[in-house]
């Protein structure tokens, strides 16, 4: 059978029935990784909460849903050619006000700008070449004079050797745009192609490209502009407005006691997993005593610098600082960082008073921060979370595993250094045999289940309710789930409802088994979720299944035993700490057989569970309050081993 590739020539009404047509696979793929890139692409380009914001090729609103979550006060205008996709994408944003969408031919609707994004997420592929010029035109017309029209594609050469290897698995129409054909067409509309970057996203090469397009000016301005004054005098003045709640300090400054978070993993746009057992943490302490977190992170760029931004996350106060730096040589971006995080400490002395600095997570923003802390006589708390330690040294990453390891038992025996909070005694004892952390030193604190996890209601199945949540890649197991399935009974595997959550790298593979098994498991694939889908899901499950190879405490199995849902999953490092006989079942890494027996046994009725005593159990043990007690203590400790005169007073 000859491969046919699609043609670039289909009229707009064959292109909408496609689009049409492909409506449900979108919506079972969900958020992946492409659309978090291009959440930070946007964010470089300057999103923010007042932009106004053209989506052209809005789909079922996927990437819609991620931007609103982002522009809450200003405006997005998403446009799809599919009447069916937009349909899909009114009801998933019911709730936003700020969000309008119109099914239409971008070069036949009349709209009003200006806009200050214009985003064509993936879509300008799709759009035949010969309307590219009259599509730039009409952009141009409606992009507001300082925006920028953000596009998105497939690199060329990856669309080319699809047309060679793989033309079925392009769409109705996709062409590969090559700059040298594009960038006269910009220039005809008064466009001019300010920066493109090409990146690998799916494989080893690149196979992605981010284009940035502005307005294109060659007006001299009439005077020169007069330089802006230091950021850091900008910072004091902003942040030595009068406050409520202050106190004076032992400095005799007017200061507030505070908690100083020292954070590299934290929660973005572009990608909402990011640390958010971090966020969680710094959420549970904010309970009871200010927390002021300080993110400082690093970016490759054509000249140094240092930009700073500050927001309110909740109670917590969040400072970003961007280094950018050309090149990593001659230890120059680790001076910007250390030199970054003493700005920013000067600056927030104008209003706080930092006994303690609790670091969470070894990375090489924060791995500067310790020179830092000893400069200023500052305890530093850390945490860890990460299975680095267990595993990901040993791929050799980051240089030879030995050498690797005397670094980071260097790091760990820094003065500054009191206390290491592992959130599993597995990795405690990992800290000591391997990197030589004192056990005096170890103090282990569990990760947290935000409040969001509780119990929900619940009937007796048929059906069988199960959730899997979870980042699928890296260490995680999904085909060991999939092969018990096939060897569940039909009449078991036939009671079965499953929501499968979430996405990354294995997911391709996970979809292409389900379809095989679509006659005998019902299994929804809901994409990425909030927390709060999360919790909604797990509390009307019967059972969390988590297949892995290797975990440190995973917080999906705090929250399921919250909603008071049993777990199935595999004893692997700290899955033992949180999973026993009364709350679920582990089985051994990679054995099939007994995942599948286990399965088939909670499914009939064979092993059953107290949901409230699950959940009670973990209240006790991994609420905020109980994390955040934990936390106080151990910086009541540190600050007493200190200076007398600080401990005195009470610690953030």
């Amino acid at each position: 059978m000859v491969k046919q590739r699609p043609s670039n020539t289909r009229s707009p009404d064959e292109v909408s029935r496609y689009y049409d047509d492909y409506a449900g696979r979108q919506v079972a793929v969900g958020v992946n990784e492409r659309h978090r890139r291009i959440m930070g692409w946007l964010a470089k380009a300057g999103s923010h909460a007042r932009s106004r914001v053209l989506e052209i090729g809005c789909g079922v609103g996927t990437q819609t849903e991620l931007m609103a979550q982002v522009v809450t006060e200003g405006r997005i205008l998403a446009i799809d050619i599919s009447p069916k996709s937009v349909e899909i994408a009114r009801k998933r944003l019911a709730g936003r006000s700020q969000v309008e969408f119109i099914a239409g031919d971008i070069l036949e609707l009349a709209l009003q700008g200006p806009f200050d994004l214009i985003v064509l997420p993936d879509v300008l592929e799709h759009i035949p070449k010969a309307d590219h010029a009259a599509l730039f035109g009409k952009l141009a017309r409606l992009l507001a004079p300082e925006g920028t029209i953000v596009v998105h594609i497939p690199s060329p050469q990856h669309i080319e050797w699809l047309q060679r290897h793989h033309p079925e698995k392009l769409q109705v129409i996709d062409q590969p745009i090559h700059l040298a054909e594009l960038v006269p067409k910009l220039a005809d509309a008064g466009l001019y192609l300010r920066s493109a970057e090409h990146y690998a996203l799916w494989t080893t090469s690149v196979d992605a490209a981010v284009l940035f397009i502005e307005r294109y000016s060659n007006e001299l301005p009439f005077a020169i502009a007069p330089l802006k004054r230091p950021v850091t005098t900008r910072i004091k003045e902003r942040l030595s407005r009068p406050k409520a709640g202050k106190v004076t300090g032992p400095d005799g400054r007017g200061t507030q006691e505070a908690v100083l978070f020292i954070v590299d993993w934290w929660p973005l746009p572009s990608n909402p997993h990011y640390g958010v057992y971090v966020r969680e943490h710094a959420i549970a302490l904010s309970r009871h005593r200010r927390v002021v977190v300080v993110r400082v992170t690093m970016e490759k760029a054509r000249t140094a610098g240092v930009t700073y931004h500050e927001s309110s996350d909740g109670d917590l106060l969040v400072c970003d600082a961007v280094v950018r730096f050309p090149a990593r040589r001659f230890g120059l971006h680790d001076a910007l960082v250390r030199r970054s995080y003493r700005r920013v400490l000067d600056d927030l002395g104008d209003r706080f008073h930092f006994s303690v600095a609790h670091v969470h997570v070894r990375t090489p923003p924060t791995t500067a921060f310790l020179q830092v802390a000893q400069e200023r006589g500052l305890p530093v708390v850390i945490t860890e979370h990460s299975t680095y330690y267990h595993t990901g040294i040993n791929t050799g990453v980051h240089g030879e595993p030995a050498e690797v390891r005397k670094r980071i038992a260097t790091w760990f025996a820094h003065p500054s250094v009191k206390k290491v909070l592992p959130v599993s005694e597995d990795l405690a004892r990992t800290l000591m045999a391997d990197y030589g952390v004192p056990g005096e030193k170890i103090e282990v604190v569990p990760n947290v289940a935000s409040t969001l996890f509780v119990p929900g209601e619940i009937g007796p199945p048929p059906p069988f309710r199960i959730v899997l949540a979870a980042r699928w890649s890296g260490n995680k197991d999904p085909m060991t789930f999939m092969d018990a399935l096939e060897r569940l009974p039909a009449d078991i595997a036939g009671q079965l409802e499953i929501d499968w959550i979430g996405d990354g790298s294995f997911m391709d593979a996970v979809q292409e088994r389900a379809r095989a098994l679509k006659d005998r498991v019902n299994i929804r694939f809901l994409g990425y979720q909030s927390k709060a889908e999360v919790a909604k899901h797990l509390g009307r499950a019967h059972l969390l299944v988590h297949p892995t190879k290797a975990e440190n405490l995973p917080c999906i199995i705090i929250e399921s035993l919250a909603c008071g849902t049993p777990v199935l999953s595999h004893a692997v490092n700290g899955v033992p700490e949180l999973v026993d006989g009364t709350n679920g079942v582990l089985c051994r890494p990679g054995d099939v057989q007994e995942f599948a027996d286990s399965l088939e046994r909670i499914i009939s009725g064979q092993i059953t569970f107290d949901r409230r005593a699950i959940a009670a159990a973990a209240s006790e043990h991994f609420s905020e309050d109980s994390v955040a007690r934990q936390l106080m203590r151990v910086y009541e400790e540190v600050v007493s081993a200190g200076d007398p005169d600080r401990s005195r007073a009470k610690v953030g």
